[in-house]
């Protein structure tokens, strides 16, 4: 069984191959990939910020996915003419948007260096680097933005993940005696409210200008002042009103 199982890796290996390249092999493909890269942002400066979508169909290919491995160059043409080129050029400088973000170049690198070492970096036991580093950016980030010592995180894929963390975070915290802290939730929706802010969420827009902003910082900031004190002195002499009900429950 073993040996029958041995004979048809063997048999598979050349196969296989073409996905483990040589050094040489992979220093062709990187210069290739670098110059497609460089080309891509050599044209940005003076390039359109949004390009028919249509071109993006004009010349697929046929079949979409082949047997055999197609030649590099052509595939990176591809690429260039059918998914660069069509649609909105969010690193384009004429891009004003805010989702998504117009990319880095260094960002760029880092995640071709993390994909290549391809870390397992949600145990930290198996990455411990790798966790250290997710670990020291979240408390870089929890200090420029004011949080208290202490204030953990975790870093996600996108804003949809980050949301439906956010909503799960919120509605299975618990207060100081282990019961869900609707209490501390309306305490900063209050808060917020008394300083003009009406804040279910938190989410920029082009409506918003930088005085919106400012002004939305602080009170969030003076909010979160007034919720550490109630920890520390009952959110009974605090709280006006009734808590607000959950819009999302484990099963609504």
């Amino acid at each position: 069984m073993i040996d029958a199982l041995r004979s048809e890796l063997a048999a598979l290996a050349p196969a296989t191959a073409p996905l483990e390249p040589d050094a040489a092999a992979r220093e062709a493909l990187m210069n290739l990939a670098f110059g497609h890269a460089q080309e891509f942002l050599r044209g940005l400066a003076e390039g359109p910020s949004y390009q028919d979508p249509a071109e993006a169909h004009v010349s697929p290919l046929e079949p979409e996915f082949a047997e055999q491995g197609r030649d590099p160059a052509a595939m990176l043409a591809y690429l260039g003419r059918s998914v660069d080129r069509p649609g909105i050029t969010t690193a384009s400088p004429r891009f004003m948007g805010y989702i998504p973000g117009g990319g880095l170049f260094h960002s760029a690198l880092g995640d071709f260096l993390a994909a290549t070492a391809n870390k397992y970096s949600g145990f930290a036991s198996a990455a411990p680097g790798a966790a250290r580093l997710e670990n020291a950016t979240i408390a870089w980030l929890a200090r420029v933005i004011g949080f208290p010592e202490g204030a953990a995180g975790t870093l996600t894929s996108g804003g949809s993940l980050a949301n439906l963390t956010a909503i799960v975070t919120a509605r299975e915290a618990r207060d100081a005696e282990g019961k869900p802290s609707q209490a501390f939730r309306t305490l900063v929706l209050q808060e917020a409210l008394k300083r003009g802010v009406l804040m279910p969420s938190l989410v920029v827009s082009f409506a918003h200008g930088d005085e919106d902003i400012d002004r939305t910082v602080e009170a969030v900031g003076e909010a979160l002042a007034v919720y550490r004190r109630a920890l520390d002195g009952g959110i009974e002499r605090f709280l006006e009103g009734r808590p607000v009900q959950p819009v999302f429950r484990p099963r609504n």
